[in-house]
């Protein structure tokens, strides 16, 4: 009967002899619960590239005992627990769903080494988990709470501490950096307790996970994360570069200057990250993490888009802050040779050259970050395949850790160096009242 397209349904079928039913390649929709059960002789049932996208436990009898059944080419939408629970299959169960051969679907009865499905349901997750590996929920945990705890404290200082330094663009940017780093620490938030509420029977929720609310919102501020800092560190390249190059303030950041730039670049960061939601993208949810990032070749709709931003447009903004960061250290050479050097105060020249030291370590942490996903990205696009584990690890680990890095490298180094400051005068305050 394969091929059959007029063949919408099933409801009763009488074929005490029927051992081999075909139904491949038809427009079968909708199957009656126990619709095999008087098929007593049937050994082969092949349903492949059909229009099921619901399956229900009731199709399969508990006396139905079958060599193989093929289910690849159905998208199925929902999957009860335990679905073949009642059914033996003795040869093969072929699918296209790794969630097929989970314990949890596939039951005691069928032998594990009797499913034949991919390897993973997207590189990332597992049968029982959002997470397939334990050490990976643990550095995810790690990660999320320094990006959330660093970036709170950097915004918390620089507001309130330190705010005169939010009159210069240098801190009005880092300020603005530590924000979006800490929109990626709520984000691994999100991921994190989305693994834990699942835990144990994930393969059950995937689907409606990955096109929940949830999801798509988590997978926003990822983007939205991404790009805001990429943004900000360009700008902080700039200033300093304007600062080395032209110490005595003739070109500069001024006022309505910095606020535009910061207005701007949260305004495209945000359009940048909505344009796969208004779109209906699937690049958010084409993976547990919601993150829109494309280096399998597996390419969910959107991915073009995907690449567009992640890889290309973000290598192509590091190159600039890389050439910033050369136009700075020959600034710094040029600066200590000219004239101009001995007119500058010395403790704002050891100011200045502090500063470019932890950009120029901002910038390598971000080279050691984003050049190998840059790499892997045009490595898929080249058709080459990316391995499982390494994506896996790169979602978790190497995209997120510069949002718990940016605190470590540009705030925490001048909040030391404050409290050294007030202890020394304090101890200066004691010697004098002595």
């Amino acid at each position: 009967m394969s091929y059959n397209r007029l063949l919408t349904s099933l409801v009763n079928l009488r074929f005490s002899f029927l051992e081999i039913l075909d139904l491949s390649h038809t427009s079968l929709f909708y199957l009656n619960n126990s619709v095999f059960a008087e098929l007593p002789r049937l050994k082969h049932l092949n349903l492949s590239h059909t229009l099921i996208s619901d399956f229900s436990s009731q199709y399969f009898s508990p006396k139905l005992t079958l060599q193989t059944l093929d289910l690849r080419g159905i998208l199925t939408q929902d999957l009860d627990d335990y679905l073949f629970y009642n059914l033996t299959i003795s040869q093969a169960l072929y699918s296209d769903l790794f969630q097929i051969c989970c314990p949890q679907i596939q039951g005691l009865v069928i032998s594990p080494r009797a499913c034949f499905a991919p390897a993973d349901i997207d590189a990332i997750s597992s049968c029982s988990n959002l997470l397939g590996f334990d050490i990976q929920r643990f550095l995810l945990w790690i990660v999320a709470t320094l990006a959330v705890l660093g970036n709170v404290t950097v915004i918390v200082y620089r507001v309130i501490w330190d705010r005169s330094v939010l009159q210069t663009g240098y801190g009005l940017f880092v300020t603005n950096l530590g924000i979006s780093d800490f929109i990626m620490g709520v984000y691994l938030l999100m991921i994190a307790g989305a693994d834990s509420f699942y835990r144990d029977s994930y393969v059950l929720y995937d689907k409606s996970w990955r096109n929940s609310v949830v999801c798509k919102m988590a997978g926003f501020m990822a983007c939205l994360s991404c790009e805001a800092s990429t943004f900000f560190v360009f700008l902080i390249t700039l200033d300093r570069f304007l600062v080395m190059k032209f110490p005595f303030g003739q070109v500069k950041f001024r006022g309505s200057h910095k606020t535009i730039a910061v207005v701007m670049s949260w305004v495209v960061s945000f359009l940048l990250s909505l344009v796969p939601i208004v779109l209906n993208f699937d690049i958010y949810s084409s993976n547990a993490m919601c993150l829109g990032l494309s280096l399998t070749n597996t390419h969910a709709k959107g991915w073009e888009y995907s690449v567009a931003v992640f890889i290309i447009f973000n290598l192509i903004m590091f190159l600039f802050i890389s050439c910033g960061q050369y136009a700075i250290f020959r600034a710094m050479a040029e600066n200590r040779i000219s004239k101009t050097a001995t007119s500058i105060p010395s403790s704002r020249r050891a100011e200045d050259i502090t500063v470019a030291k932890q950009l120029s370590l901002v910038v390598l942490s971000n080279f050691l970050f984003w050049f190998p996903v840059g790499i892997m990205g045009l490595m898929s696009l080249g058709g080459h395949e990316v391995s499982s584990e390494v994506y896996a690890w790169t979602t978790v680990l190497l995209l997120p850790i510069n949002s718990a890095a940016n605190p470590v490298l540009y705030t925490i180094p001048a909040l030391l160096k404050n409290w050294k400051k007030f202890k020394h005068g304090d101890q200066m305050t004691l010697s004098a009242s002595a």
